[in-house]
């Protein structure tokens, strides 16, 4: 149960920063790879 908590707030957490970042491409790509790798978790 603990886990599904800390994956859900990787998974907001990734969400704000990809709306942070902008236009920076690089940036969403790497925000992009910690949403899928904590989704696939």
């Amino acid at each position: 149960m603990m886990f599904n908590n800390i994956i859900a707030a990787i998974l907001g957490n990734a969400e704000l920063a990809r709306q942070d970042v902008g236009l920076s491409i690089r940036a969403l790509e790497s925000v992009e790879e910690i949403r899928k790798a904590a989704a696939r978790a």
